[in-house]
């Protein structure tokens, strides 16, 4: 019997006839409006669990108090994406981000993949 390494090309190839991918990139700007606060010493677990003791007390408001001000951060990101279509289509669309890959591999070879089940 022949080892898999055999057909696994085969089998990849196979897959990869069967699919028409399109790659592109979606431009994004971002702005966020973020809080500045002031920043407490810690030297010890005393003022760790101070810190806690005041930010759960009732009927105060420490975000407030520690607030200085406010900055914008601005930003221009593209993301990449990838649209495939199967000879198969059932004209539903699946929106699939990644895990820890970063190259788009992470549903090649797995046969039947629907994310909602």
């Amino acid at each position: 019997m022949a080892p898999i390494k055999v057909f696994a090309p085969l089998l990849l190839a196979g897959i990869a006839a069967a699919r028409e991918c399109t790659t592109f990139l979606i431009p994004v700007d971002i702005s966020s409006r973020q809080g500045q606060f002031k920043k407490l010493p810690v030297e010890s677990n005393l003022d760790t669990g101070a810190f806690a003791t005041r930010f759960a007390e009732y009927q105060n408001n420490l975000t407030a108090t520690l607030l200085e001000g406010y900055q914008t951060m601005k930003g221009s990101y593209n993301i990449s994406a990838q649209y495939c279509c199967s000879d198969k289509s059932s004209g539903k669309i699946q929106l699939l981000t990644h895990g820890i890959g970063f190259d788009k591999t992470y549903v090649i070879g797995q046969p039947n993949f629907d994310q909602s089940r």
